[in-house]
């Protein structure tokens, strides 16, 4: 199946399978993707060999080094860090003890490559063209609920001295309002934290009950887009994929879909 739609471009290259946003390739400075799971797997194994493999295939088609990734140790967190090389000591690429619990990276530096991995969450790119500044942020529901998109552009503006007008925002493949189901308690933290969607099934529809419990199914996505607009991100320099992970399993890793023995998709942005 070709995901390509109006706003992703999907590249079958060299045994692997990727989506590129359309408007970020405007851009040759920027290496980006994310990954389909035919070949792929980000997840980390236990000798981590297939990790290895996966982001040299991966670098194999971009044209970048496996020794330039910078991927940190994600837990569900608000945490964002700027990526500095000249002070990491890098360690094996699956674990870097410098971004332990951080779901979100940020850098001005050329050659080195941020990546995120999610299966079914919403992994974020961001890109300045005017600072040349870009940053790789993983979000599932509780990042959402703790607004780590709306940090990450704060964060922009005040360490890189970015203006929210020129961030471009892109959302990869992520589950879907068709799929997200979620109980009541987690259907309350969402109205709370965004009063907004209250009553509003664009944002969160009542689906009934399930096995005697009332459930809601939510749309993060068009939550993020609120949130991004409200931190100063045009309406216009949003794009999203439009592509669910669980409607489309069998090209992506869905933890929903697939359970404990999910594999991980990657997210990546670089600067040349």
């Amino acid at each position: 199946m070709n995901l390509s739609n109006e706003t992703i471009l999907h590249t079958k290259k060299n045994g692997i399978e990727y989506i590129q946003f359309r408007k970020l390739l405007e851009y040759p400075e920027v290496v980006h993707a994310y990954t389909l799971r035919t070949n792929l797997d980000f997840k980390t194994r236990e000798d981590g060999a297939n990790l290895q493999e996966s982001y040299q295939k991966l670098g194999n088609s971009l044209h970048f080094s496996v020794e330039d990734v910078i991927r940190p140790a994600q837990s569900h967190t608000d945490k964002v860090e700027i990526v500095e090389t000249q002070k990491l000591e890098k360690e094996h690429i699956r674990y870097l003890k410098q971004f332990s619990d951080v779901d979100g990276l940020i850098t001005s530096e050329k050659n080195v490559i941020l990546s995120t991995t999610s299966a079914d969450c919403i992994a974020f790119l961001f890109f300045d063209p005017v600072q040349k500044v870009i940053a790789n942020i993983h979000s599932g529901w509780k990042g959402t609920l703790k607004q780590i998109a709306r940090k990450t552009i704060e964060k922009m503006q005040e360490e890189k001295h970015c203006n929210p007008k020129d961030i471009l925002v892109f959302s990869c493949p992520s589950i879907l309002q068709c799929h997200f189901e979620v109980d009541k308690d987690v259907a309350d933290a969402f109205i709370e934290t965004f009063p907004f969607i209250k009553g509003k099934e664009e944002y969160i529809k009542a689906m009934g009950e399930k096995q005697g419990k009332p459930k809601w199914n939510i749309d993060t996505v068009a939550i993020n887009r609120v949130v991004l607009e409200n931190a100063g991100i045009p309406k216009e320099n949003i794009v999203e994929s439009n592509i669910c992970t669980v409607c489309h399993k069998q090209e992506f890793h869905s933890y929903r879909a697939d359970g404990k023995a999910n594999g991980l998709n990657t997210a990546i942005i670089g600067l040349k």
